[in-house]
């Protein structure tokens, strides 16, 4: 797999910003071996790609457990502003492994679901939606039981951020479901990154159901903290602040996380004022160079919303095969510069530098399998919000190819019907050259821009690049 991926990396040289979203509308709670039921989805996407939904088995994480899945889909989508719905049959093998035979770190079966385009993937299903595999006869696995995917919301609207020891103080929050459910509070120990300290205990606790409620709602919740409770500046390691933890959930898992959880100082004396808005924005990249040089300098821009004035962070750190960063590891390059309250996305442009010494991709030591952007807003105090995807780069000892890449507009591979599609009208190459990972010239052609379909079905599996005297492409043949 990490071959694989860096493989990939290795003949991407830029990438554009995507956006778009995926959701389920129905599957089944219930199946049997063997059995074949439909899946609806529905998505937007701004650019051409594919979805994949795989069959896999969940942890208790309520995440994938990669390399088990028992099934494969992956077909192209179109750009699509409105959510539009597509129906899916997916067939279970007859000697699949019941739930309730599972063996750790397996839990249980579910849907693993994203679209992707051309610079990687665009957004996932959440959560994965379960499916309880039993054996036919057993009362159940009729394929019945549709479900829609939970959903929802949860933000603090108003909290004191001063306390005294023993206080009982008033949080206010709102939220949105369209599944019944319940809230839960959690006064905790925070530590530098704004997240819960879950191996200290928490101080003060409320917990009570929801409804189905489209329109936010605010919902005021009494709270109290003990007399002995220690103060914020006696706090031991990695602790750093008091503060409050909210998610809702309903008996699949956790429907949705406030946002950020705001911290509140533990005094004596506690003044009990300065109630807080809660903070809320976006982050997002535009552009990130996807193959970089030792020692290069390059540019990243971005756009950010948010309500209140912050800072935001971007770090040039290793991911994991996961797609998130391995803090252990040292990042790279750093930037950081305040922002302003801003309604409207305004694109920023920052310029970053990686050393000389920096160890490239193909170098790296496990966990680590690239490079990549991790990046955030935040007010200061917590984390608003974060990119998502985040962004990887090769690091190569040299640039091995322009970044001219070909756009998903101009050429793009159908993986079902095996061809190469192209829209003549932006294609600007007169002939194109198909060359396989070893660099062999497998396929020419001499006419592109009046051909709008090129059948490869021929070629082995593999990755290709295609090739113009100004221009690339790549594509992975299954």
């Amino acid at each position: 797999m990490k071959k694989l991926l860096l493989l990939f990396l290795f003949f991407t040289a830029f990438a554009n910003a995507q956006s778009g979203s995926i959701s389920i509308v129905s599957i089944p709670t219930e199946a049997n071996p063997g059995q074949t039921f439909d899946v609806t989805f529905e998505y937007t996407s701004d650019v051409v790609g594919t979805y994949e939904l795989q069959f896999v088995p969940l942890g208790a994480d309520d995440q994938p457990i990669w390399g088990q899945n028992v099934t494969y889909t992956n077909e192209p989508t179109a750009i699509n502003e409105t959510a539009a719905q597509v129906t899916v049959s997916i067939t279970l093998p007859e000697d699949i492994t019941l739930t309730a035979d599972l063996t750790s770190p397996a839990v249980s079966w579910g849907l693993f679901g994203k679209i992707a385009g051309s610079a990687g993937d665009i957004a996932y299903l959440g959560p994965y939606p379960k499916v309880n595999v039993i054996a036919a006869g057993s009362g159940g696995g009729n394929g019945g039981g549709e479900v829609v995917t939970p959903a929802g919301t949860i933000a603090f609207t108003t909290l004191p951020t001063d306390l005294a020891k023993g206080a009982t103080f008033d949080v206010t929050f709102e939220y949105t479901s369209n599944v019944t459910g319940v809230y839960e509070l959690q006064f905790i120990p925070m530590g530098e990154d704004g997240q819960p300290v879950w191996s200290m205990e928490n101080k003060a606790f409320a917990s009570a159901p929801i409804a189905v409620n489209e329109t936010a709602t605010p919902v005021t919740v009494s709270m109290s903290i003990p007399d002995d409770i220690t103060l914020t500046t006696d706090l031991a390691s990695p602790a750093v602040a008091w503060g409050l933890f909210g998610k809702i959930a309903n008996s699949s898992g956790d429907i949705a996380y406030a946002p950020s959880y705001p911290l509140v100082n533990v005094t004596e004396t506690g003044s009990g004022g300065g109630e807080v808005v809660n903070p809320a924005g976006t982050i997002s990249i535009l552009s990130f160079p996807t193959e970089l040089a030792k020692g290069a300098t390059f540019d990243v821009t971005f756009e950010y919303t948010s309500n209140v004035t912050g800072v935001y962070e971007l770090q040039f750190i290793p991911m994991g095969e996961d797609g998130q960063p391995v803090w252990s590891m040292e990042n790279k390059a750093f930037a950081s510069a305040p922002i302003a309250v801003n309604e409207t996305a305004t694109p920023i442009t920052v310029s970053m530098s990686i050393p000389d010494d920096i160890t490239l991709t193909a170098d790296l030591e496990s966990p680590a399998v690239a490079w990549g952007l991790f990046g955030k807003i935040t007010d200061g105090t917590n984390d608003i919000e974060y990119i998502s995807p985040y962004p990887q780069a090769n690091v190569v000892a040299t640039l091995s190819l322009k970044n001219n890449v070909f756009d998903a507009n101009t050429i793009f591979y159908n993986s079902t019907a095996k061809t190469l599609e192209i829209n003549t009208e932006n294609m600007e190459a007169k002939s194109l050259q198909i060359y396989n990972i070893s660099g062999k010239n497998v396929l020419n052609i001499s006419n592109a821009k009046n051909s709008s379909r090129i059948d490869v079905s021929s070629l082995a599996k593999g990755i290709y690049i295609v090739k113009s005297e100004a221009k690339y492409f790549k594509f992975l043949k299954r």
